[in-house]
């Protein structure tokens, strides 16, 4: 009874701080309490409200319905085929991870520490395999390696009679788009940890009779270990995140991981399966990537450097020719190739007919503009991504606000929860939108708004991460001064510290937008007749109409606009001199 008494108190301690923190603020700045409160409702309505509505469903709880039970999960372990899924998933994140790694790593050793000639080659390569989408590259793999594809037809060209017996879906073929898809990713990271790493301790190894590549193993490589495991982290969370290259290159085998599986649950009109497979896929995405997250906080042990002086260069020697040549056909066959092939497949009348003018057409392009279902997909994303960015912003805004310029109760709790989409894989997002808003409290399931609300929630970790940097970086005297004038938290923020965030706005902006271009699994759950999506059309185009020279055509649209904005954004970023601050939103723009 003690006991119970002292918890009854300490309860209402709290519920009277709060209270007490709540009146305080009121007296003094109610428009403040009056953004920061409705910041929180939307972030509880369209982030919070969903993943809890996901997670109480898997455990048979619901708004109609209370049974609760761990029967689904008892029955998810007991099927052997969902612990294939889970292996598969596993084993292609370490797998691909792996290789992303070695490539990026490799290339950005090479091009910051040896006297490699082409590094403007490789980093226009980089920026373009950055601007594909993993779907779009799985279409390249099967337009070139498929039976009948471009290397049957031009093996069987060159021998007679030849036998042509790859498999073109498979595990493997999963673990290669996905490794080049995400070794951008960890060239930058490297790259920029080499560039940053004290140089002076190389030069003292140099100095002390160390060989450059016993330097490079004793002192460089130690200074970026760090960098080079939390990047793998981040990008093992999003391989396993990953639904579009899986979905196109194993399932069609029958081979299944957990987010196909979760689809292909769905489809067969098993829910509950569905969403308990969603929860576990989010438990295991969510640690990886807030484990990534400590790393990146507390195990930062590369040192800066205070010197301008460039390190020296390995001398490539007689092995120049041969890393020039490796690296040219690497970077040929991962980004030009692949860009190549997808626009060869774009202008002709038929996939398989020989490159001849007789072939060559633009009725694929025009066709696009021309049917009405591929017309509307792409003004769909353009208008669902604007829309959804523009609000995403003005939540992301309000956030900040809270977070970092006023004192409520829970401010950087809101905070951690707008960030949780960013560890969530686009398919759980899905799932989580439709048990949320399909119910019969809130039903608007089959219109163009669950797909905006969901894109919402996805962009918003995209804006915080964008404004953030800024935020902390700001002088607070200039705050404290608008403050001691009389101005209130809300107009110090408006005059103040909103003219600085945007530059960091446009480049959210962008980078949101870039995600709807691309974006395949919330669209491909939630769209219904009239609200489909460029993503929908890129997955369903090949096999419901069009063939493979649309999806072509419609992948090298994406590609192009990509390129565009991926340059306007390379330039917002080079005037704000603030690259840190958007690294991680970029990522995960690149990898969804």
């Amino acid at each position: 009874m003690k006991k119970t008494q002292e918890a009854l108190t300490k309860k209402s301690w709290v519920v009277i701080k709060i209270i007490k923190s709540f009146l305080s603020n009121l007296n003094t700045n109610k428009s403040s309490i009056l953004a920061g409160t409705i910041t929180y409702l939307l972030v509880a309505s369209l982030v919070l409200y969903p993943l809890a509505t996901l997670i109480f469903n898997s455990f048979g709880i619901s708004v109609i319905n209370y049974s609760p039970t761990l029967q689904t999960y008892t029955n998810v372990f007991a099927d052997i085929n969902n612990w294939i899924a889970l292996k598969n998933t596993i084993y292609i994140g370490i797998v691909a991870t792996f290789f992303a790694l070695l490539f990026g790593s490799s290339l950005a050793w090479i091009t910051t520490r040896t006297n490699f000639k082409y590094k403007h080659f490789v980093s226009f390569n980089v920026f373009l395999t950055l601007c594909i989408p993993s779907y779009v590259y799985a279409v390249a793999w099967i337009d070139i390696f498929r039976r009948n594809g471009r290397l049957d037809r031009t093996l069987a060209a060159i021998f007679e009679n030849f036998d042509y017996t790859f498999n073109t879906y498979s595990l493997g073929a999963v673990i290669f788009v996905l490794s080049i898809n995400m070794y951008p990713i960890v060239f930058m990271a490297v790259s920029h940890a080499l560039n940053n790493a004290n140089r002076s301790l190389e030069d003292t190894s140099m100095l002390s009779g160390a060989t450059r590549l016993k330097t490079t193993f004793k002192i460089t490589l130690p200074l970026i270990v760090p960098t080079i495991f939390s990047i793998g982290l981040f990008v093992f969370s999003r391989v396993i995140a990953n639904f579009g290259v899986p979905a196109a290159l194993a399932f069609p085998s029958g081979i299944e991981v957990l987010t196909t599986r979760v689809l292909s649950s769905l489809n067969n009109l098993q829910l509950q399966l569905a969403t308990t497979l969603s929860v576990l896929l989010l438990a295991i995405s969510v640690a990886v990537f807030y484990w990534h997250k400590f790393v990146m906080k507390n195990r930062r042990y590369t040192t800066i450097s205070s010197s301008t002086s460039k390190p020296q260069l390995i001398e490539l020697k007689k092995s120049k020719i041969y890393v020039t040549i490796l690296i040219v056909v690497f970077q040929f066959l991962t980004s030009i190739l692949p860009f190549i092939t997808l626009s060869l497949t774009s202008l002709v009348t038929r996939s398989h007919l020989p490159l001849t003018f007789e072939n060559l057409t633009f009725s694929n392009f025009t066709g696009l503009f021309q049917n009405p279902i591929a017309l509307r997909g792409i003004r769909n994303s353009i208008t669902f991504g604007a829309v959804g960015a523009t609000i995403a912003i003005i939540i992301g805004l309000g956030i900040i606000f809270v977070s970092y310029k006023t004192k409520m109760l829970g401010r950087k709790f809101i905070e951690t929860v707008a960030s949780l989409p960013m560890a969530c894989p686009s398919v759980v997002l899905g799932i989580a939108a439709i048990l949320a808003w399909s119910s019969s409290v809130v039903n608007i399931y089959g219109t163009p708004w669950i797909i905006i609300i969901t894109y919402i929630s996805l962009f918003i970790p995209i804006v915080l991460k964008n404004l953030a940097g800024i935020i902390e970086s700001q002088d607070p005297s200039l705050d404290s001064a608008a403050r001691v004038n009389g101005a209130s938290r809300l107009r110090t923020f408006r005059d103040i510290t909103f003219p600085s965030l945007k530059g960091g706005i446009f480049s959210a902006g962008l980078m949101a937008f870039i995600i709807a271009l691309r974006e395949i699994p919330i669209s491909l759950l939630l769209f219904s007749y009239g609200n489909e999506t460029i993503g929908v059309l890129m997955f369903n185009m090949r096999s419901d109409f069009g063939g493979t020279e649309f999806v072509s055509a419609i992948s090298v649209l994406v590609i192009t606009l990509t390129v565009i904005l991926r340059i306007i954004l390379k330039q917002v970023a080079l005037k704000r001199k603030n690259k840190k601050n958007g690294s991680l939103g970029e990522y995960y723009a690149n990898s969804n």
